[in-house]
């Protein structure tokens, strides 16, 4: 009996240290999770404070003619109908007119020089030059946790050549807002894409001005993907599909095919769009009501 009564009391023991060490596994694992879940939240919100991925704040810089926009959370470099550079810091603005564009040939890289400082009188010369170097290359903001297409670099000289101030971050060309929205294949390389190609329906791409996301329909899968501004061209991002086999997946293919790391200039006419790349491969699309 003495044995048996010992014997409840350890188990008890155990048992109410293991509800214990439960309680306090369980309660760590709810802050853990709390903690995740906040920086999930704060990072988010990050996020979509920065420019590249607010839509709002994309036309109200289309609206003031600004056809790139750079930043840190610092300063913001804006260039206004190619021929204004701006540069914003935390206690100044400088408006330069650009005397000089220049793209270099054997990498993806375009140099902005701007000399003459606007705003100020005939009588005062301006002391101040800038160089913009664009480079296609992602660059991370940590402060928005952002990724930015373009990497940049900013320096600031006097009129002799002396480096005033230097400054890297991130930046974006805008595109026309036009293209944030969905739009069915109308047809391809100058052929009209018909039902017999795409029985299951035919493809269609939706453009997010925010970020620069994509997704679409290829025929038989959904993918997505992402897109950028090159000045007046898109350049597609190599897409993701879902793995779904279809009876025709030939025309699926050759579809995601265009899209693969292609670069295309695009125009609109109408309820149209017309994307063009050099090498002559051509996706017309029509706008979804």
């Amino acid at each position: 009996m003495v044995r048996i009564l010992f014997g409840c009391i350890i188990g008890g023991v155990i048992l109410l240290s293991g509800c214990a060490g439960g309680k306090k596994r369980l309660t760590a694992m709810m802050k853990a999770d709390t903690v995740v879940k906040a920086t999930a939240q704060h990072d988010s919100l990050k996020n979509a404070l920065a420019v590249y991925n607010n839509v709002n704040k994309q036309l109200a810089l289309y609206d003031k003619n600004i056809s790139f926009y750079g930043t840190t959370s610092n300063w913001d470099v804006l260039i206004q109908q190619d021929s204004i550079l701006i540069f914003q810091s935390v206690t100044d603005t400088l408006r330069f007119l650009i005397s000089k564009k220049a793209h270099t040939q054997d990498k993806p890289i375009v140099h902005y020089l701007a000399k003459t400082e606007l705003g100020l009188p005939d009588s005062i010369r301006s002391k101040k030059q800038v160089l913009l170097k664009i480079v296609e290359d992602r660059f991370l903001d940590e402060a928005s946790a952002a990724y930015y297409p373009f990497s940049i670099e900013i320096t600031l000289h006097d009129q002799v050549g002396k480096q005033l101030a230097y400054f890297s971050g991130g930046g974006f060309y805008l595109g026309n807002p036009r293209i944030h929205d969905i739009w069915a294949v109308d047809s391809l390389n100058g052929v009209k894409i018909s039902a017999a190609e795409y029985p299951n329906g035919v493809p269609t791409l939706e453009f997010h001005l925010d970020g620069g996301k994509l997704y679409g329909f290829a025929g038989c899968n959904n993918f997505s993907g992402t897109y950028y501004f090159v000045e007046n061209k898109i350049q597609f991002n190599p897409p993701a599909s879902t793995l779904k086999m279809c009876m025709q997946m030939t025309s699926e293919t050759s579809f995601l095919a265009l899209l693969n790391k292609k670069r295309y200039s695009y125009s609109f006419f109408l309820n149209r769009l017309t994307l063009q790349n050099p090498d002559g491969a051509s996706i017309v699309l029509k706008k979804v009501d």
